[in-house]
């Protein structure tokens, strides 16, 4: 299997900070961050009955995607090995006037009691998970869900597209590497949804986002029965 430098991502939001960039992707952060909050939008308006209450971002990063869940009304809380990120999250939250409560950890060894959150998200955290680091990611979200509670999934799939990541990938562990670490998983379809299923999740609703160009997308819904 192949090595992994989860903290590493410190390095890169360090960087990004310093270049006064919006959030994570740079120059695309803002276009990222919108068409998640679409894909949660629709699935709240769906999911009415039970769209409500506390949220755990998993690997929230600089708080893009969650502060604006917060000014929504739900109670949001957030996680992520950086503490880069989390410091600028707390630092948006409070420019932004919004209440959220990021802290730094392990998402593979969540900080929290089980069952304490009515959603749990996971938005592009994932597919830096490897290996059967996965498997600690999917039954830790699954712990900490309320019964009828949603996990809600938006993750890379498919085969590479772009030249640059065809290079970097190897085929059977579905891994983009650089420089022997093992970057992102990017799992077929399938798998993802089976790595769910393992956890203990039913799903609800699964569609694939499809890219001619860019990264195909594994849109997700699932609930704890």
């Amino acid at each position: 299997m192949w090595k992994t430098d989860y903290p590493g991502h410190d390095k890169i939001y360090r960087r990004l900070r310093e270049s006064s960039a919006l959030g994570w992707g740079g120059d695309e952060n803002e276009m990222n961050t919108q068409t998640a909050l679409r894909f949660l939008n629709s699935v709240f308006n769906r999911e009415s009955k039970t769209a409500s209450g506390n949220l755990l971002a998993l690997g929230c990063g600089d708080g893009s995607v969650a502060l604006p869940l917060a000014g929504k009304g739900f109670e949001v809380f957030g996680i992520d090995i950086s503490p880069t990120a989390v410091s600028w999250a707390k630092e948006k939250a409070v420019s932004q006037r919004l209440k959220a409560d990021f802290l730094v950890g392990n998402v593979n060894s969540l900080p929290f009691s089980s069952e304490s959150f009515n959603i749990v998200t996971d938005i592009a955290c994932s597919h830096c998970i490897i290996g059967e680091d996965r498997k600690l990611f999917f039954r830790e979200a699954y712990r900490v869900l309320k019964e009828g509670g949603l996990f809600i999934l938006m993750s890379m799939c498919g085969d590479p597209k772009e030249e640059s990541v065809k290079s970097n990938f190897d085929m059977n562990t579905r891994c983009l590497v650089v420089g022997g670490i093992a970057r992102r998983y990017i799992g077929l379809p399938g798998g993802i949804r089976a790595d769910v299923e393992s956890a203990g999740f039913e799903i609800k609703f699964s569609e694939v986002v499809h890219d001619d160009i860019h990264q195909d997308d594994l849109y997700l819904v699932a609930g704890k029965p």
